[in-house]
């Protein structure tokens, strides 16, 4: 049995999921700039592929889904159900990195005073 394929809304392509492995049937695709929503439908779990290259960061809040790397695309490990999965991307060390210009512009900002002081 081939993977069933969606692909929704011809005119104005947004996107394409399709069952790597199980029985899982996806529906209401939505793909905004970092973040994915779809709905699936499975008897026994599944695996789905999304049409969106796999970056480390990708994350699905309730834990129910799983995004995994096949062979570069995005895919995700579903349980059994009928259910909504949100992911959401997160650059890898993004909080990080914010924290790091916070503490240079506050090192900066410093710097200049004690210049003045002097």
């Amino acid at each position: 049995m081939a993977p069933e394929t969606k692909a929704f809304d011809e005119l104005g392509y947004v996107g394409e999921a399709s069952s790597l492995s199980g029985d899982a049937r996806v529906g209401a695709l939505r793909f905004t700039p970092g973040e994915i929503t779809f709905n699936y439908e499975s008897k026994n779990g599944a695996e789905i592929l999304l049409n969106s290259n796999y970056l480390e960061g990708w994350i699905e809040s309730s834990d129910e889904a799983k995004p995994f790397d096949h062979k570069s695309l995005l895919a995700v490990r579903v349980p059994a159900g009928n259910r909504t999965i949100r992911l959401q991307y997160s650059p890898p060390y993004y909080n990080f990195i914010i924290m790091s210009c916070l503490a240079g512009l506050i090192g900066l900002l410093f710097l200049r005073k004690k210049s003045y002081e002097l």
